[in-house]
């Protein structure tokens, strides 16, 4: 937990003294919806179902968004193809299958295509007004309004109908996208549904950040950002450490590899690095598997403790033992090694969501919360024998499910079999 709280902090303080960059406003039809339903919670986030989706292939194809009403396009400032609202400059707008608009609104619309902005219409034009006071007048007044835009303009409008399926969204975002010429913040060679991105900004930094949301696959990609002038740095989260980002030729495009669950801070800056920093996306030269006894003590929850001794790891949860497959807490398995080698990582393999800490003759070398199990160790194993230690903290689901009371059975409710648990490896000594 302390983990994560630091990580997200320190995310937070980024985010809040730095501005948002969303150059895509979507208004969906939330009007349509509560004159249809009323003020009901669950039609208002799931129709149309792609709305609630939308953002994340635009952020994935390295565009940026966000929702808006109707009332913040009124408001706008309307100029050179822009809607400005407060800090925010939205360059597209998308009306997300909107049946019903304000008078003023659709002459903000008028406003907005007049001064040379681009709209996405979803499945069709808003022909009809809100409430019931003067409303033939004011349906009257709509729909004039926007089909004379249509008809005067129709190099200003992108149609499209919503997509059949949210297994192609994607595609679907790219084709208007691409057809709205808007640039993006960053392009990306090989957009994954995986991989999300927002940019911010202050006055001497761009700052991006990226996130690969797999729990087993790494995302490699190159990004081309459209900063100039300016270095790349990574801003660590986990440790509040900052270094320089490798790059080849030029400081705005780089080549980007995100293991599993992996975020990654990038902020270009102005201070040009002293020295060239080092290509952190390297190939194994050399692995070889820990092989042999393990020692492994187990601490339930309930104060209660176990050994066994394995020749093979494996995952708790297939274990016949049911002290095993049950268990929740914490592990210890330790192994000595007699190392001959020249190795510079150590990678436990299948940790099965676990929580990991790596010790080494007794000096504790870090912890994984979360995605690969891979510890630098170049500086820490010597030659000869060596105790390693792994402690691993396991989720308590497998554990809540074998009391078998209403409330751990309500907790457990979403897991339909048994938890993966327990460190299942192969454990491996790596030369990069």
């Amino acid at each position: 937990m302390d983990s994560w709280v630091d990580y997200n902090a320190r995310l937070s303080a980024v985010f809040q003294n730095s501005q948002a960059d969303k150059s895509i406003a979507i208004i969906g039809p939330t009007a349509d919806i509560w004159g249809d339903k009323g003020l009901a919670r669950e039609p208002f986030h799931m129709e149309p179902k792609y709305l609630h989706k939308i953002w994340e292939p635009i952020s994935q194809l390295g565009y940026s968004c966000e929702y808006i009403n109707q009332n913040v396009l009124v408001k706008a400032e309307i100029k050179n193809g822009e809607i400005a609202f407060g800090k925010m400059r939205y360059k597209l707008l998308v009306l997300a299958s909107l049946k019903s608009i304000h008078p003023e609104t659709a002459i903000a619309i008028q406003k907005f295509v007049a001064s040379g902005g681009k709209v996405v219409v979803i499945d069709e034009l808003p022909k009809k007004s809100l409430h019931f006071k003067d409303s033939d007048k004011n349906d009257t007044k709509v729909k004039e309004i926007m089909e004379n835009l249509l008809a005067k303009n129709p190099n200003a409008f992108i149609q499209v109908n919503q997509p059949k399926s949210l297994e192609n969204i994607m595609t679907w975002s790219k084709h208007f996208l691409e057809k709205s010429a808007i640039a993006p913040d960053v392009v990306i060679s090989n957009p994954s549904k995986k991989v999300y991105q927002i940019h911010q900004y202050t006055k001497e930094k761009e700052l991006y950040f990226f996130t690969n949301v797999h729990k087993f696959d790494t995302a490699k990609f190159k990004a081309d950002f459209p900063v100039k002038g300016k270095y790349p740095y990574v801003w660590n989260p986990e440790t509040g450490e900052r270094e320089s980002f490798y790059y080849t030729k030029n400081a705005n495009e780089l080549e980007i590899s995100l293991d599993p669950l992996e975020s990654l801070l990038l902020v270009f800056e102005d201070e040009k690095p002293i020295e060239k920093p080092l290509n952190k996306i390297t190939k194994i030269q050399s692995s070889t598997e820990i092989t042999g006894t393990w020692n492994v003590s187990g601490a339930r929850v309930d104060g209660k403790t176990f050994t066994w001794q394995m020749e093979k790891l494996i995952d708790f949860s297939q274990s016949e033992d049911k002290a095993q497959s049950s268990f929740g807490g914490e592990i210890s398995y330790t192994i000595t090694l007699n190392n001959d080698g020249d190795y510079n990582h150590l990678d436990l393999g299948n940790v099965n969501g676990g929580i990991t800490e790596l010790y080494i003759n007794d000096v504790k070398i870090g912890k994984r919360w979360y995605g690969k199990a891979i510890y630098e160790i170049e500086n820490h194993l010597k030659k000869g024998e060596n105790k390693i230690e792994i402690k691993y903290t396991t989720v308590l689901a497998n554990y809540c499910k074998s009391l078998n009371n209403p409330l751990t059975n309500r907790w457990t409710r979403n897991y339909k079999d048994i938890a993966p648990t327990g460190l299942e490896g192969p454990v491996k000594l790596l030369s990069y």
